[in-house]
């Protein structure tokens, strides 16, 4: 078995939220849902083979699909390695939607991460009431969250508006690297593939559904590990730092609250009202 430091996967690319900038390319009205079935094919060549020290589940938004609960349950039975922090990443509005999940979170000892998308407003005054759930939830179940500070880290990724996003054209692979917001840790699985950012993962998603300038088929090239690989292909994929590909993202900061050109907004005020397939 081999260590490695992360891995995190879409359970669907819908998100309730449009947040300019999504890494993940979830502001631009993805919608599918990965079934439990798919996930299942996803894990096979590689959880008697890896033990990541954090699993996550993630989306988009992953409350958004109606079998969030089983996922929870039948991944922690395959990658419950010693090792591994099982966690699952939500914007925390949907939760209310889902009495069992509490449940879930403490049979599976999976962490519920609680990301923060704007700090002021209707938004906060939602988030406090979303936590003071937790706290209920904590208290009668045992179990474990947090509140990550997406919004304080938020920054630009790509340029453009809408769907005529580009890249950058720095080409300093290496100071995109140096300043990468994943902080060089968030291993995607897809297609029982497994990619080095969740930008490079998404992109041809984003790309057959919206399309996509030349300027991006570069990047398009890209390979990822594949099942089949040796193990010394895995040790030398995790351990691979700053590679070419990495020039898509900015070589210096463009941070919310710093590049007048780039306001992250409260996303309380344009929220995608996307129905829970199936509720």
């Amino acid at each position: 078995m081999i260590s490695v430091p992360s891995l995190e996967w879409h359970i669907t690319h819908a998100c309730n939220f449009s947040c300019d900038n999504c890494g993940d390319f979830s502001n631009f009205n993805h919608q599918e849902n990965i079934s439990l079935e798919t996930l299942r094919s996803w894990y096979e060549p590689w959880y008697r083979r890896l033990s990541p020290k954090i699993v996550s589940i993630i989306g988009g938004e992953p409350l958004l699909n109606k079998d969030a609960i089983e996922i929870i349950y039948t991944t922690k039975t395959y990658w419950n390695h010693p090792d591994t922090e099982y966690e699952i990443l939500s914007n925390g509005w949907l939760i209310d939607r889902y009495p069992h999940l509490p449940k879930a979170l403490a049979e599976t000892d999976c962490q519920l991460v609680i990301s923060k998308h704007f700090n002021s407003g209707p938004y906060l005054e939602k988030l406090n009431s979303v936590i003071d759930l937790l706290e209920t939830w904590r208290q009668d179940y045992g179990i474990r969250y947090r509140v990550d500070d997406s919004y304080g880290n938020w920054r630009r990724l790509y340029q453009g508006e809408g769907v005529d996003i580009e890249p950058f054209e720095d080409d300093d692979p290496e100071g995109s690297w140096e300043i990468c917001p994943t902080y060089q840790d968030c291993f995607q699985l897809l297609d029982r593939a497994i990619y080095k950012c969740c930008l490079l993962a998404y992109l041809p998603l984003q790309k057959k559904k919206h399309g996509l300038s030349e300027k991006w088929n570069p990047y398009l090239e890209y390979q990822p590990l594949m099942p089949g690989c040796s193990d010394e292909e895995i040790i030398e994929f995790f351990n691979r730092k700053a590679e070419k590909y990495c020039a898509m993202c900015p070589s210096k900061n463009h941070h919310s609250m710093e590049d007048l050109q780039f306001f992250h907004r409260d996303p309380s005020k344009k929220i995608n009202f996307v129905k829970i397939s199936g509720k």
